[in-house]
């Protein structure tokens, strides 16, 4: 009887799990968006935080139009939040190197953070996760081309 339980339970975990990220996978860009007042970009922060989870996790020679379109969208919601800025170093462009598709991985990410956590402003954090989910991508090795300085 217990190993049925200890079964069933492992299954429904599995299916959470699975849902979980199937979830997180699925993004549509927001339609007619309009961005010119501060409350209309706290509208579309959910968008933002799931355009991040999408542009992250979907592989890079996936649904390649579809990246345009999400791209677009956040950079033009970054490029006028009243809300988040998204400071590019120096160490981030060398990261980035020849894969100037992770720079909107960076920049999605950093502004999820802010996002998630607005009463805490720790600029080393927000650049922990651009940083982590470059990482994230670049370690899949799907359309990436290595940089010199690269390892393996």
């Amino acid at each position: 009887m217990k190993k049925n339980t200890l079964q069933l339970l492992l299954l429904v975990i599995v299916i959470l799990l699975s849902y979980n990220a199937y979830s997180q996978s699925v993004f549509e860009v927001p339609r007619d968006v309009i961005l010119t007042t501060k409350p209309d970009y706290a509208k579309y922060n959910s968008a933002i935080i799931g355009a991040a989870n999408w542009i992250e996790q979907t592989d890079l020679d996936k649904e390649k139009e579809k990246r345009v379109k999400v791209n677009d969208f956040v950079m033009k919601w970054i490029s006028g939040s009243p809300t988040v800025s998204v400071p590019i170093n120096e160490g981030v462009m060398k990261l980035i190197g020849k894969n100037s598709q992770l720079l909107m991985v960076y920049m999605s990410s950093f502004a999820k953070t802010v996002l998630e956590h607005p009463d805490v402003n720790n600029l080393v954090a927000q650049e922990k996760a651009g940083i982590t989910s470059i990482a994230n991508v670049y370690k899949k090795g799907i359309e990436i081309r290595k940089n010199k300085s690269s390892k393996g």
